[in-house]
C-alpha cells in the first residue's frame, strides 16, 4: 500500500545528485539544495513565544502525540444538525420521520423480542441505535493482537455461526441478488456485508436516508464488538487494514465520513477523518486527501496549520496538492477573521503567498478549478492563462495528475466563493511576475514536484475519484430494475409489478426493494403472520426457481 508520498521523499542524496543534473537558472538557492530545505520557505510562519529549542521541541512532540485525538462530542451527526439548528427543529424532523417511516410496519410485525428495552438503552459513540433494530447478537468480537512501542494493536474476529453465513452469501452470490439479502439479514441482522451492500445500493436508487441507516446499523455492530482496551479515539489503539476481518470497519466508517459531509456535518466527518488515520497510518482509503477538506468547511483553520506542522513529524505533507492550496485558504480566513478582530500578526506568511507557491509548484490545478468551480474567466484570467507557466502546465506524471483530479474533485465548492476568486487571481498574478523575472523560483519548484513524483506508475490508483465527492449519482432506473430482477421467475415478477400500480406517487424502485425486505410486504398487510413463515415461503419459492 502505497504512503502518503512517494518513497523519493526520504532519499536526499539520491534528490542531491538528481538535481546536479538539472540545468536551473538558481540565484537565490543552490541547485544542490533539497526538497526539505527549499519547503522552508513554504512556511506558515507560525508567531512563536520566545523560549529554548529545548522547549519548543518539547511542545512540538506533545502536540504532535495528540493531533488525531477524536472529539467525542463532535462524532454524531444529530449533535451537529442540533447545534446548527437547534433541538426543537430537529427533534421535530425526527418525530415526524418515525411517523412517516416504514418502521410503523416493522413494529406491527413484532420483529423485536418482547420485554426487551431496545438497543436505545446501550449508549454507543459513533452512531445512535435506532429502537427498531434487532438486539445485537455478539456474532462479532475483537481480540488483542500484540502491544509495540506503546500502541495496541486489534482485530475483529467473527463467530462461528457468523462465518456460516459470510460463506453462504458468498457461495450463493447474495451481493448480486437484494432478495438473498434480505434472507441473509432476517436470520443474521448484523451480517456486515450484506448491510454495506445494502447500504451502497439504496445510494445508487437515490434514497439517502435509508442507506444511512443500514450504514449505521453495521457500524453499531463493529462498535459493540470492541474490546474492552479498545479506545481508538486517543490514538494509542491500531486496527491493521491488513487483516481482512478489519477492513469492513474502515469501509463502513468512510462511507458514513461521506454521508456526514453531504449532510453539511462537516465537524463530525471531520473526527471520523482523524478515526481512520488513527487506525491504521497506512491511509489505505486516502482519508489524507479529504480532511483538509473538512477542516477547512468546519472553519477549523488553526488545527489545519497545526496538523500539516505535525503529522508524521516532517514537511512532506506541504507537497501534496489539497494540502498545499488549503493552507493558503487556512490562511486567508484567519487573515479574515483577525480584519475583524481589529488585530494584525507580522509572523505569519500570508496568504497571498501560500497561494503564490501552491501555484507555481501545481501550476496545473489552475485550469482544473477554473473549468470545475466554475470561475467566470475574463479579461485578466484571459491574460493569466494564456502565460506560458499555466498554459503549457502538466502534472509531471501519473500520480500527481490522479492528486490534483481528486483535491479538485474534493475542493472545488470552497474555490466558489468571490472572495477567494479574486484572491486566486492576484496569486496567480504574481506567479506571471516572478516567471517573467526570471529569478529562478518557478524553476526550483518544478524540481521538487519533478523529484517528488517521479514514479512511471500511479501510486494512488486505489483512491477512486468518485469516492471523493459529496455528488453521489444515482444508477439509471433501467440498469437497476434489470439487475433486481436479474435470475427471477415472471411469476414473481408479475405479483410485485400489480403491487406497484398501487403505490401513489412513490419512488418504484425503492418500494421494490422494500417489498424484497423480509419485513415489507408491498400492498398488503401481514396481520400479525410470523416473519420466519414468509421467510421460509421465500426460500422454498428461491429453491423452486433454481
Amino acid at each position: 500500500m502505497p504512503s502518503s508520498l512517494p518513497q523519493q521523499n526520504s532519499k536526499k542524496s539520491k534528490k542531491k545528485k538528481k538535481k546536479k543534473e538539472k540545468k536551473s537558472a538558481v540565484q537565490d538557492i543552490s541547485v544542490e539544495e533539497d526538497v526539505d530545505q527549499l519547503l522552508q520557505s513554504f512556511s506558515l510562519g507560525q508567531r512563536q513565544e520566545p523560549a529554548s529549542a529545548s522547549t519548543s521541541s518539547g511542545s512540538s512532540s506533545n502536540f504532535s502525540k495528540d493531533i488525531l485525538a477524536v472529539d467525542t462530542k463532535h462524532l454524531r451527526a444529530e449533535d451537529e444538525l442540533k447545534r446548527i439548528f437547534g433541538s426543537k427543529v430537529i427533534n421535530a424532523v425526527e418525530n415526524d420521520a418515525i411517523k412517516s417511516s416504514y418502521g410503523g410496519l416493522r413494529r406491527k410485525q413484532g420483529l423485536r423480542p418482547k420485554g426487551g428495552k431496545g438497543n436505545y438503552m446501550k449508549r454507543t459513540m459513533l452512531v445512535t441505535p435506532r429502537e427498531m433494530w434487532p438486539f445485537w447478537d455478539e456474532s462479532i468480537s475483537m481480540e488483542l493482537t500484540h502491544v509495540k512501542d506503546g500502541l495496541q494493536y486489534f482485530k475483529y474476529v467473527y463467530s462461528p455461526a457468523y462465518m456460516e453465513t459470510q460463506k453462504k452469501y458468498e457461495m450463493s452470490g447474495a451481493f448480486h441478488d437484494p432478495n438473498s439479502m434480505a434472507i441473509l439479514l432476517a436470520q443474521h441482522p448484523f451480517h456486515l456485508d450484506s448491510l454495506l451492500a445494502l447500504a451502497e445500493l439504496y445510494k445508487q436508487l437515490g434514497e439517502y436516508q435509508q442507506s444511512v441507516e443500514w450504514l449505521e446499523r453495521a457500524i453499531f455492530a463493529l462498535e459493540c464488538a470492541w474490546h474492552p482496551s479498545f479506545n481508538p479515539f486517543t490514538g494509542l489503539c491500531r486496527l491493521p487494514f491488513e487483516h481482512d476481518t478489519n477492513k469492513n470497519f474502515f469501509y463502513a466508517l468512510y462511507k458514513h465520513m461521506l454521508h456526514l459531509g453531504r449532510r453539511g456535518c462537516h465537524r463530525s466527518a471531520l473526527e471520523v477523518c482523524k478515526l481512520l488515520l488513527n487506525l491504521d497510518s497506512d491511509d489505505p482509503l486516502g482519508a489524507l486527501f479529504s480532511i483538509d477538506y473538512f477542516a477547512l468547511r468546519a472553519e477549523q483553520y488553526e488545527w489545519l496549520e497545526h496538523f500539516v506542522d505535525c503529522y508524521n513529524s516532517d514537511t512532506s505533507l506541504w507537497l501534496l496538492p489539497n494540502f498545499s492550496f488549503s493552507l493558503a485558504v487556512s490562511r486567508f480566513y484567519r487573515e479574515k477573521h483577525q480584519e475583524r478582530q481589529a488585530t494584525t500578526d507580522l509572523g505569519m506568511t500570508t496568504s497571498i503567498h501560500l497561494l503564490k507557491q501552491a501555484l507555481m509548484l501545481h501550476p496545473a490545478v489552475l485550469r482544473k478549478l477554473i473549468d470545475k468551480a466554475p470561475i467566470k474567466e475574463d479579461a485578466d484570467w484571459g491574460r493569466i492563462m494564456k502565460h506560458p507557466h499555466f498554459k503549457k502546465a502538466t502534472p509531471g506524471g501519473p500520480s500527481l495528475e490522479h492528486l490534483l483530479n481528486l483535491y479538485v474533485e474534493r475542493n472545488y465548492l470552497i474555490w466558489r466563493v468571490p472572495e477567494l476568486q479574486a484572491h486566486l487571481k492576484k496569486a496567480a498574478s504574481a506567479v506571471l511576475e516572478a516567471a517573467d523575472e526570471d529569478t529562478g523560483e518557478i524553476e526550483n519548484w518544478a524540481c521538487a514536484r519533478q523529484e517528488t513524483f517521479s514514479s512511471d506508475n500511479n501510486e494512488y490508483k486505489h483512491l477512486h475519484l468518485s469516492e471523493f465527492s459529496d455528488m453521489a449519482t444515482p444508477m439509471a432506473p433501467d440498469e437497476l430494475q434489470n439487475m433486481m430482477f436479474q435470475g427471477r421467475g415472471r411469476e414473481h415478477n408479475d405479483d410485485r409489478e400489480a403491487a406497484l400500480m398501487n403505490l401513489g406517487g412513490r419512488n418504484a424502485l425503492r418500494v421494490f426493494i422494500e417489498s424484497l425486505l423480509p419485513w415489507n410486504v408491498v400492498g398488503a398487510d401481514l396481520h400479525g403472520q410470523d416473519v420466519q413463515e414468509l421467510m421460509a415461503r421465500r426460500e422454498r419459492d428461491g429453491e423452486e426457481q433454481d
